[in-house]
């Protein structure tokens, strides 16, 4: 099954990735590579558990 693409996702996608990529950016200026990788990597996990507990929210508002 194939999704669409809307302006939205891309808008999101984008502006995340660039978000996420001037921190851990100007993180491995400041600080290095480990600071970098691990600053990715807590964003990761802090990201997906907020997309779950958002993920249930709409699910139980707009289910019927």
């Amino acid at each position: 099954m194939k999704n669409p693409v809307t302006k939205t996702i891309l808008f999101y996608s984008s502006s995340m990735n660039l978000l996420v990529g001037l921190i851990c950016g100007w993180l491995y200026w400041q600080n290095g590579l480990l600071a970098a990788i691990m600053c990715h990597m807590l964003f990761h996990l802090i990201w997906y558990m907020f997309e779950r507990f958002e993920f249930k929210f709409y699910e139980s508002k707009y289910s019927n």
